[in-house]
């Protein structure tokens, strides 16, 4: 009985062994095969990782350049708005410049006008004294005597109509000697 039992015992371990060997067999199987997934698994994510780095260093240079565009940009946008301010200001400078010329001019022409016309009225009382000036040179000239020159400049000045005055017409004056044709026509009557 002793040894029944033991070999049953035997026999009993010895299937029971086996499906223990059995077990472990599969077991060893299964954590191998879990073990490659896990390692195929943690090479994907190893992978995934590397290139989820290498997307986000490409990003992060894509937007170190996309950065350095806009400053650029908004760099020449600045340089930009500060030649239109120089150019605004060097025009409304110009404008103002200008308006003042005018204003000056403004306040110039009645000057000159007003002094044209002072001129204009100082030669034209100069004018009869010019041409009693022109009579006596030429009264001296033909050697007549002073006495004779007084007269005729009194009687000039003094005269309600003077003959040597201006006249709007042309054409001689009144007791100057007349032109070639009138000496002729003179002669003649």
């Amino acid at each position: 009985m002793i040894l029944t039992a033991i070999v049953t015992l035997m026999a009993g371990c010895e299937s029971h062994d086996g499906r223990l060997a059995r077990y472990a067999q599969q077991a060893t199987e299964l954590q191998a095969r879990q073990n490659e997934i896990m390692a195929q698994q943690s090479q994907a994510v190893a992978k995934h990782s590397q290139e989820l780095a290498e997307a986000a260093r490409q990003l992060v240079g894509q937007d170190a350049a996309a950065r350095r565009e806009l400053i650029a940009a908004h760099e020449r946008q600045v340089q930009e708005l500060q030649a239109e301010r120089l150019n605004l200001d060097r025009q409304r400078e110009h404008v103002e410049q200008r308006r003042q010329d005018l204003a000056d001019a403004e306040r110039r022409e009645p000057l000159l006008a007003q002094s044209f016309e002072s001129a204009a009225l100082l030669l034209a009382a100069l004018f009869p004294l010019l041409v009693a000036l022109y009579a006596v040179r030429q009264l001296r000239g033909e050697d007549v005597g002073s006495d004779t020159v007084t007269e005729v400049l009194i009687e000039e000045l003094t005269a309600a109509e003077p003959r040597f005055r201006l006249t709007s017409q042309p054409g001689p004056a009144p007791g100057l000697p007349s032109p070639p044709d009138a000496l002729s026509d003179e002669s003649s009557s």
